[in-house]
């Protein structure tokens, strides 16, 4: 008696086994990396306006900009309270996101990609490239989605390509 039901049992621990969830309940907790982009590409639509700025930056920022300042939330946010220019004269740049690559580590997200400044009306030669790094934090609260806001960022201005100076040689 004790042989049949052994392979009962077996039967039984196993059916019982395939019933359990098959995600992990920590990955289905686990933030996504498309909240991440999505907030960077929203934030890089909105760009001009002083709510995307609002939003996506932490109040904690610390920014190094590409000419090598270093300031916060507040000089930014200050930046749009002093400003006495038109809203859009057509010349303001376009911007967009190349090789994005993020990786999330615990509730921190690391986000580096190629900011892509494109003037309408401007030649190709005359878009400007940055490469960006940024550590965003999941700001999400009482049971709201992520909200990704960034507390590091690093802009460095990618220089034009050189033209070549290398010495012509005359053929004889």
């Amino acid at each position: 008696m004790i042989a049949t039901a052994v392979p009962l049992l077996r039967t039984l621990a196993l059916g019982l086994f395939l019933c359990l969830p098959t995600v992990p309940l920590m990955a289905q907790d686990r933030p996504s990396t498309r909240g991440v982009e999505a907030a960077l590409n929203q934030f890089l639509a909105d760009v001009g306006e002083p709510s995307a700025h609002e939003r996506f930056w932490a109040d904690d920022l610390i920014y190094t900009s590409s000419s090598g300042e270093r300031f916060g939330k507040a000089e930014i946010m200050g930046g749009f309270e002093q400003s006495d220019e038109p809203a859009d004269t057509g010349q303001t740049p376009v911007y967009s996101a190349a090789d994005v690559q993020i990786r999330l580590e615990n509730e921190l997200a690391l986000l580096t990609f190629t900011l892509v400044a494109e003037t309408p009306g401007e030649s190709a030669s005359a878009i400007q490239r940055y490469y960006n790094s940024g550590v965003l934090k999941n700001s999400a609260q009482d049971g709201k989605p992520p909200h990704w806001q960034a507390l590091l960022w690093q802009a460095t201005r990618i220089p034009e390509p050189a033209a070549d100076t290398a010495p012509q040689y005359e053929q004889q």
